[in-house]
């Protein structure tokens, strides 16, 4: 599946599952970055840097990329996608090297607007919750090679 083609899967599922005109790029920046985030790689071992020096360094290039790319397709909140892809690579990060540091608290700061570009995750409904439950069906294998 095409980045094209996943997008116009994502906006189908919003008309579909009854999702807000208002509430669609919320919806759809958590998408773009969930799929991100979890099609990043992780360091082989901890890092000898800051976590975020080690992402800025090896992801950020390739994410903004691809970001553009989606942008052109679909324009959508940059800097929440961006911020949102960061924090759940970071919690991925957390859990695979430090997962004694993962607490509630920790888990709940991806709620924060100020951690998420104003996106607050656990804000969706019932509906949205949907519209992200089947975009991660059909998410492209690879979103960096397509």
């Amino acid at each position: 599946m095409s980045k094209r083609e996943f997008i116009n899967y994502v906006k189908q599922a919003m008309d579909q599952g009854g999702v807000s005109v208002e509430r669609r790029s919320k919806v759809m920046a958590a998408v773009i970055a969930r799929q991100l985030a979890y099609q990043l790689p992780l360091p082989s071992s901890p890092t000898n840097i800051t976590v975020r020096n080690w992402y800025l360094n090896n992801n950020s290039l390739d994410v903004e990329r691809v970001l553009s790319e989606i942008n052109e397709i679909y324009p959508v909140n940059v800097k929440a996608v961006l911020d949102i892809t960061y924090s759940i690579w970071i919690i991925r990060y957390r859990i695979c090297f430090t997962p004694s540091s993962i607490s509630l608290v920790s888990l709940l700061t991806l709620d924060s607007p100020t951690t998420t570009g104003g996106v607050v995750v656990g804000d969706f409904n019932d509906n949205e919750k949907r519209v992200l439950g089947w975009s991660e069906v059909k998410a492209p294998q690879n979103l960096f090679d397509c």
